[in-house]
């Protein structure tokens, strides 16, 4: 099959979506594909498929007239886009070639982009006018109303793409699939295409006490919270790495400093994947104290990967993917108190925490790229057997 990927980006270590995106072109070459990837970000080209740059900085009317250049040129059996950034050019695109949506996350019909009130429960209204309002009054978007209005404007334009008829979506979970159906997406035309993780190599260097807190430095990714946990808990050994960066970064280092734990603390900003990897490795555990409900959770799935349990909340897919008590440790509530108890729970048993990576390595099994690579092709060969072209007038 010919297969040509739309993503922002060409270089797996700029995020979790990047690295699923340019590892799946491996795993398709692999299977024996054509595969093309076009990108738009000006970092370094990382993939090793063909690759086409249509640059982000161009104006959108050019971007899109090379945009559909590239993909003439290539001549595509199947489409899959990645991108939220080239929109107006999906449906003349699906009017030519069979075409696959995959939606990382709620935007495709949330505008407050997480499908959450900020009182931390789950959101199930379908999107429309009253969005708006709830935005300020519920607290679930900006205090700026011109913010509120521009990010609402995109999601209209994302949920106009269910009315495509030759555009097939995917999902990475059962959580987003129920989002889009409460949005009327066609339920005949979401696949759920859960996500993968390449298997690690890298020795086992496990340091007793250390917890692993990968994340975006931002609010919503509850490093201040795993923060306040970890200080609450005096009476064991322990130190805390966190792994990312973000406009928050400052204030969470200045909130260490405060709660008086910053010795403990080690802040190691993004780093490449084989570097990620050697922290995993030495991690005891892995925090993953979102406040969001996430629609599923890449980095969980790189923990369990390296046998590591996880300590997470019950939000969002976290179900799909985490056995609780046998790979790792939901918390019923969002509460620095309940999730410091979970964290001084593991500290002070090692061996179940052992036991508990091995679990988790185990159930890493069943997101493994060959596995992911089979869903995929399978939802594709669905999208072009479904395909409509247009007929000529």
């Amino acid at each position: 099959m010919r297969i040509l990927l739309i993503n922002d980006s060409a270089n797996p270590n700029t995020g979790a979506q990047n690295r699923l995106v340019v590892e799946s072109c491996d795993w398709l070459a692999k299977k024996g594909h054509e595969v093309g990837l076009i990108y738009h970000d000006e970092h370094e080209m990382a993939a090793t498929c063909k690759s086409f740059h249509v640059p982000e900085r161009w104006p959108m009317r050019q971007r899109l007239l090379e945009l559909n250049r590239v993909v003439d040129a290539f001549r595509p059996q199947v489409l899959q886009n990645h991108s939220i950034k080239i929109l107006p050019a999906l449906p003349p695109l699906a009017s030519r070639y069979p075409t696959c949506v995959y939606l990382h996350n709620a935007t495709a019909f949330c505008s407050a982009m997480d499908r959450m009130w900020r009182n931390g429960t789950s959101c199930h209204r379908r999107h429309g006018l009253n969005c708006l309002s709830a935005h300020y009054v519920m607290g679930c978007g900006s205090k700026k109303p011109v913010s509120n209005w521009q990010r609402w404007r995109a999601t209209q334009e994302h949920i106009q793409l269910r009315q495509t008829h030759n555009i097939r979506f995917q999902v990475p979970s059962r959580f987003l699939r129920e989002g889009l159906l409460e949005n009327r997406f066609p339920e005949s035309r979401i696949d759920v295409v859960p996500p993968f993780v390449q298997p690690p190599a890298c020795e086992e260097v496990r340091v007793p006490g250390l917890m692993l807190a990968p994340g975006n430095l931002t609010e919503t990714d509850g490093i201040s919270l795993a923060l306040e946990a970890a200080a609450k808990m005096i009476n064991v050994p322990w130190s805390l790495v966190v792994m990312g960066d973000g406009p928050q970064r400052d204030e969470l280092q200045a909130l260490a400093r405060r709660l008086g734990i910053e010795r403990r603390v080690q802040w190691l900003g993004n780093l490449p994947i084989t570097e990620r990897s050697k922290w995993f490795c030495r991690a005891q555990f892995v925090l993953l104290p979102s406040r969001r409900p996430d629609p599923f959770s890449l980095v969980g799935l790189e923990a369990f990967a390296h046998g590591r349990p996880v300590v997470t909340f019950d939000a969002g897919a976290v179900h799909e993917w985490l056995l609780a008590d046998e790979t790792g440790l939901i918390v019923s509530k969002y509460s620095a108190a309940l999730y410091s108890n979970s964290m001084e729970e593991l500290l002070n048993n090692p061996a179940r925490c052992r036991l508990m990576g091995a679990s988790a390595r185990v159930r890493s099994a069943d997101f493994h790229p060959a596995i992911y690579a089979d869903h995929l092709l399978g939802s594709l060969e669905k999208c072009q057997s479904d395909f409509l072209p247009e007929k000529a007038p």
